[in-house]
Formats: structure tokens, sequence, C-alpha cells
């Protein structure tokens, strides 16, 4: 099976650009995703049980360089690994 386009993301915007690929009848697009499905993990869905989910980390550990104006800080940034991509973590925090 061979396809025009293969999108690495199956976020929100990673969808977003399927669909608008999709429009398009001769135009073909896969859409894979590098994380698991998280969805019935109690590990993953609860924050009060981070650390308890028996996958892989559903995030990237992005963290920025060193920041002087911050005390030489150095800030995560949270990226899904997971199904859904970032949106699982906006859903976590929201919960």
């Amino acid at each position: 099976m061979s396809f025009d386009n293969t999108i690495a993301d199956e976020s929100t915007a990673g969808l977003f650009i399927a669909n608008r690929l999709s429009e398009n009848p001769s135009i073909t697009a896969a859409v894979i995703e590098p994380g698991n499905d998280v969805c019935d993990d109690i590990g993953t869905l609860d924050v009060d049980l981070a650390g308890a989910s028996s996958s892989p980390s559903p995030d990237w550990n992005f963290n920025s360089t060193v920041q002087p104006q911050l005390g030489d800080r150095v800030i995560a940034h949270y990226a899904g690994k997971a199904l859904g991509g970032t949106i699982m973590w906006s859903l976590v925090l929201t919960m």
C-alpha cells in the first residue's frame, strides 16, 4: 500500500491536515502516531496516579534551554506522545 502523503502526527493538527488533504479525491494520505493508546491507562488519566502508568511515557520530555531571565531555570514543555497528541494532556489537566 502506498500513499501520496504520510503525516506522522495524530494530534488535532495532524488530523486537520489529513482531513484537508483527503478533500481532494486524487490525493491519498496516511496518519501514523508514534505514541501509544493510553485511554485505558489509569496512571495516565488520573493526575493523582501519575507515575503509576504501565505504558511508556506519554510525553516527549522536551525542555527549554537554560533561561537566564528566570534564574537559570529549565522549563518543561509538555508534548503528548500518545494517541491524540498534546490534547491528551489538556484533557488530563482539565478533569
